[in-house]
This record gives structure tokens, C-alpha cells and sequence, in this order.
């Protein structure tokens, strides 16, 4: 299958080996609770904190694993805030949670807030299980500092005007790249002024051998990056017919697919079967690959033996655009608790936990100011910009409703026309147009 981000948002951040602060998950199962001890304490600076009057119990669903880093620094701090305040940690696998909110919700047993990634929030939005924040964020506009977030990824929790919840990393695609491997194949590295028509002839350049010791240039970037490179559209700004069929769409995903059998610098089918990128990268052959900020936290633990840096993803005939993913964080709008959610939302989120995140996991967050500490990371990669500066050009995909539906039917036509080349790329944009209009015309 032709990878594409549409398939699955990844770009949390792996969290960094470190013992826990605390041993309070001994034994914790999908579905299980923990709970956080309550504690009785005011602010450390002695000052009234916001909510602290408030009682009573917050269920947060999170992923599941480890409490450790940032949540359990969130958790360790909440009670300065909140004293009769306690939270319980439900754990639902990322790809359940969409289910498992509605079936709490339907049963009358709904949590109070919950982590989510952005391919539910449409969904969930529609059903109206996000609550709306608005007024909470102005309310606590000094403290939440909404203008905080970079808008790329603030934009895709708000709908009509009106904020339902708060971002907490920010998954930018940008290129990562061997150096090494570069200087001595005597291409030069990339830069700013690459456009895709240049990272493909570098690929080609790259791309050595034979069999299981065969190098490539690159493997295959997210095909909407391409899409928008060349100025094209997937769906109209009503989100109800399909433009994949117009020609700049088509002759971006016309690029991926030469990129494979005319350039042949990235690997088709059956060429690098049972390994991942990361392991081809740190095996030195893959010379490019565009990633997400978890790609490049395995690569700081990785430690390969070889010089690599980031970069911004090339642009293309039309502008330079790359996708922003990254969890957010939610109140349930059915919750007994809301006004205590939105304490531990607005703190789990803040400022002081997304630098804490930045410092401790090299987690690149939504927020600027996390941002900042981020950047002030060691090498390597020494240049870490692109994970933040890309937010500048970045894209949210088209998370509709029939989101599901649509990535089935895309990744069939693309697997057909770029990973075998069995249909032209006229074929397959013509065939999944009527089948997302199809779609999108049911509601």
C-alpha cells in the first residue's frame, strides 16, 4: 500500500527514556483508570489560583503507556492549582477513541476531557461531544494565551467561531537528510531554494545498487504535500465535491509517480519489504525522507553513526505547503465537571507544561513559547527550525466527516497508479472523484 498520512495521524512525540516520577501505573490496561493523588497545597508564590475552589474529580482519556514526562508532571502539579481537585486516567488506544467517546457518552458515563487526534474531531464535533471552550479561553485570556498557538494548528478545533479545546503538539513534515551520503555522492544539500523538481533529481543522483544493499534517494512524500505544491485542491471550500481531477492536482501526483518508475529513486513494491524508514535511514540507505518530529526523536535516540540535519520540504510550480498533524486536547461537552475540565485542560495545555514537554521529551508543541525552548535544544539535528518555522506554510488535511471512507478509496486509486503503475493518473483521480463526490453527496 502507498503510504499517506491520511491513513493515521503519528505525530506525537515517542517520549524519551527516563524513570517515572512516580510509580502510579503498576499494571494499567486499555480501559483501566489511575488515579492522581489530591493534593492540599496553594500555588507555590502563595497566590489564588484560578479554580481553586472548585472539587471534584476529572476523567481524562489519554493513549495509553507510560505516565511519565509531561503528563505526569501535569498530574504531580494540578493539585497546587485545583486542591480538592483529582484526575483519573482512562486508557484508550488512539485508534478506538473515537468509538469508545461515543459509547461512554451514549451509556450517560462520558469523561471530561480527552486527548484526540485530529481525524476524530470532525466526527466528534458533529455529534456534538467537544464542548465549546469560547468562553472559558476569554474568560482566561491572560492565562490560556490563546495567540499563543501557532494558528496552523489552533484552526482545526475551531468551527462557527467557537473553540472546542486546545492543541498540544504540533506535527510539521519537513526533510530529514544524510549529509554523509550527500557530500560524498558530491550533491549538494538542501536548501531553501530546492523545489521538488530539484529533491528529484538529487534523489535520482542519490539512489545506488542493487538488491538488499540498494541505497535510495528518498521513498515516497505525503501525497497531498505534492497536491498543494503544484496548486491544486483535494476537496472545494464547502468540503462537497471532489478536485482531485483538476490538472495541478494531477500533475503533482504525477511527480510521485515518476519519482518512483522514471526516476526510480524511491522504492516500489517488494523492494524493501519487512523495514521500516528508520531503519533504512539509520542503515544509511535512505538519503532523504520527509517525517514528522517522531521520526526525528528516534533518530536523537538513535544516534546513527553519520552526519544529519533537517530542512524545509522543497516547493513547488504553485507556493511551498507541508502538513500539520499533532493531538489536541478536548472537554467533553456532556461532562458533570465541566468547569474543573477546563482547569485541567487549560493547565495540561499551558505554558509551563509545553515547555516542560519541549525540555524534558523534545516534543515540538503548538505553542510559541514551547517552541522556543525547543529551539534551544542541542544538536542534532542542528537546524530544528523547519519543526517549527514550516507552521508558516503549513495545511491542516481535509479531516471530514467520511474522512475514513475517503483515504480507503484513495489509497486504492493511488496504490494502483504511483506504487504499481498499473492505472495513469488520470485514471485513478477520475475514478476516486466519483467515488468522494459519492461520499460527500450522502452526507
Amino acid at each position: 500500500m502507498l503510504a499517506s498520512p491520511m491513513a493515521l495521524d503519528h505525530s506525537v512525540s515517542v517520549p524519551r527514556s527516563r524513570p517515572t516520577r512516580r510509580a502510579v501505573l503498576a499494571g494499567i490496561t486499555a480501559g483501566g483508570v489511575v488515579a492522581c493523588r489530591p493534593g492540599i497545597a496553594p500555588g507555590s508564590d502563595g497566590a489564588p489560583r484560578p479554580g481553586a475552589a472548585l472539587s471534584g474529580t476529572v476523567q481524562h482519556v489519554y493513549w495509553g503507556g507510560p505516565v511519565e514526562g509531561p503528563l505526569q508532571y501535569a498530574l504531580d502539579r494540578f493539585p497546587e492549582r485545583v486542591p480538592a481537585g483529582r484526575v483519573e486516567l482512562v486508557a484508550v488506544p488512539n485508534a478506538q477513541v473515537l468509538e469508545k467517546l461515543q459509547v461512554m457518552v451514549a451509556a450517560g458515563t462520558p469523561p471530561d476531557t480527552a486527548q484526540i487526534n485530529p481525524r476524530v474531531i470532525t466526527p466528534l464535533m458533529s455529534k456534538g461531544i467537544l464542548a465549546d471552550v469560547t468562553r472559558y479561553a476569554k474568560r482566561d485570556g491572560k492565562e490560556f494565551q490563546q495567540d499563543d498557538f501557532f494558528p496552523a494548528a489552533l484552526e482545526r478545533l475551531i468551527k462557527d467561531g467557537k473553540l472546542h479545546g486546545a492543541p498540544v503538539q504540533m506535527g510539521l513534515f519537513v526533510l530529514i537528510h544524510n549529509r554523509d551520503l550527500f557530500k560524498a555522492s558530491g550533491v549538494a544539500l538542501p536548501n531553501d531554494t530546492w523545489t521538488w523538481d530539484t529533491l528529484a533529481e538529487a534523489a535520482g543522483r542519490l539512489t545506488r545498487g542493487e538488491g538488499d544493499t540498494k541505497r535510495f534517494g528518498i521513498t515516497s512524500p505525503p501525497w497531498e504535500i505534492l497536491v498543494w505544491a503544484y496548486g491544486g485542491e483535494i476537496l472545494d471550500k464547502a468540503e462537497k465535491v471532489c478536485l482531485l481531477t483538476d490538472p495541478k492536482a494531477q500533475a503533482g501526483l504525477q511527480w510521485l509517480k515518476d519519482l518512483r518508475h522514471r526516476h526510480q529513486a524511491a522504492p516500489r513494491p517488494g523492494e524493501v519489504t519487512g523495514l521500516t524508514n528508520q531503519q533504512l535511514f539509520v542503515a544509511g540507505r535512505l538519503a532523504m525522507n520527509v517525517v514528522i518530529p517522531g521520526f526525528v526523536n528516534d533518530m536523537e535516540k538513535a544516534s546513527p553513526p553519520f552526519d544529519w540535519d533537517l530542512a524545509f520540504v522543497p516547493k513547488g510550480p504553485a507556493r511551498r505547503a507541508t502538513i500539520v498533524q499533532g493531538p489536541s486536547m478536548a472537554a467533553i461537552a456532556q461532562s458533570k465537571h465541566l468547569d474543573l475540565a477546563w482547569e485541567w485542560l487549560k493547565w495540561f495545555t499551558g505554558v509551563e507544561v509545553r515547555q516542560f514537554a519541549a525540555r524534558e521529551d523534545h516534543a515540538v508543541g503548538a505553542r510559541k513559547s514551547g517552541a522556543a525552548e525547543y529551539l534551544k535544544l542541542p544538536a542534532p539535528p542542528a537546524n530544528r527550525r523547519p519543526l517549527v518555522d514550516s507552521a508558516n506554510f503549513a495545511r491542516n488535511q481535509p479531516y471530514i466527516a467520511q474522512y475514513d471512507e475517503m483515504t480507503k478509496v484513495i489509497n486504492a486509486e493511488w496504490d494502483a497508479a504511483i506504487a504499481n503503475n498499473t492505472k495513469s493518473i488520470k485514471e485513478a483521480t477520475e475514478s476516486a472523484k466519483r467515488q468522494i463526490d459519492a461520499l460527500l453527496a450522502g452526507g
